[in-house]
């Protein structure tokens, strides 16, 4: 913590990150030991998971708000996960296969506007982590794909992919409920 400090110049920011790391320290371990079952490696992505935080500190703006934590969850995530895979030399998240369905990039922003902000929310709760997080860093927390691909440890390649098979997926299920005819 005392080199995260060091990088942030700004005393009020020093005191938000603080503020920041002392609320959810408890809950960024408990994820990274959830995924990891071990004391040492769930300290490692909490470390981690708090540097990436300070790479993107910019892009907090209330310590307490449930957009914060989410994107705190979805970092620790991702940060455990590495260290899994780092660990067991192989992949530990599979990912499933829906590159066949096509989309016109207008339809799902279109129905994003009709459904509302909160319908749209709950379907991607439901989705996989795979595509939960990447859609949430970019439909809610407006980061690029190339951020998105850092944050992640991911290429940008596999977040636009993502991004592609989370929308397919979104949209099947609209169409299933009735939202969304195929044209």
């Amino acid at each position: 913590m005392i080199y995260i400090c060091s990088i942030i110049d700004n005393p009020d920011d020093i005191e938000k990150f603080n503020m920041l790391f002392n609320k959810y320290k408890n809950l960024v371990y408990h994820i990274a030991y959830k995924i990891l079952d071990n004391k040492e490696d769930a300290e490692d992505a909490l470390q981690e998971t708090f540097l990436k935080l300070e790479k993107n500190f910019s892009k907090i703006e209330d310590i307490y708000c449930s957009k914060t934590k989410n994107f705190l969850v979805i970092i620790s995530r991702s940060c455990s996960y590495d260290i899994l895979r780092k660990n067991k030399n192989e992949d530990a998240v599979s990912y499933e296969d829906n590159a066949d369905i096509l989309i016109a990039p207008s339809v799902l922003d279109e129905i994003i506007k009709e459904e509302g902000y909160k319908k749209m929310l709950g379907i991607i709760e439901n989705l996989n982590d795979t595509y939960k997080d990447v859609l949430k860093l970019k439909m809610i927390y407006g980061f690029t794909n190339g951020e998105i691909a850092e944050l992640l440890g991911i290429t940008k390649r596999s977040v636009e992919m993502r991004i592609y098979r989370g929308k397919a997926i979104i949209l099947k299920d609209l169409t299933k409920e009735g939202y969304y005819a195929e044209r």
